[in-house]
């Protein structure tokens, strides 16, 4: 475990905070922060509550071999919206990134 929180916690990492490739998307209000990787099918990787796209770091290079993915932050993160994150619903969070992933043009994804 320290490993991986060490691997996560690294500046160097680029991973969750690439302005190369990260994003804002607008989606009904909220931004929504994405970073896409490779090319294919889109794969969608989101992360826990406290985390970001850092925790994906072994992920993101092997399956962009093979698709497009896209790690998204939580739509509700306080840094992009100042909403408190209890009071919406995972459901609701889920539709959310649904819109998102229209809105990114992606359709479907693994």
């Amino acid at each position: 475990m320290q490993e991986f929180e060490k691997k996560t916690n690294d500046p160097n990492s680029v991973y969750g905070h690439n302005k190369a490739v990260g994003k804002y998307y607008n989606i009904r209000g909220f931004k929504m922060y994405a970073e896409i990787y490779g090319q294919g099918k889109p794969i969608l990787f989101i992360h826990g509550n406290g985390g970001s796209g850092s925790n994906f770091f072994k992920q993101v290079p092997y399956f962009a071999k093979k698709y497009k993915v896209i790690i998204a932050d939580s739509p509700f993160r306080l840094s992009a919206n100042g909403l408190d994150l209890r009071t919406f619903s995972q459901r609701f969070t889920l539709r959310l990134l649904r819109r998102g992933l229209w809105v990114m043009n992606l359709g479907g994804v693994v």
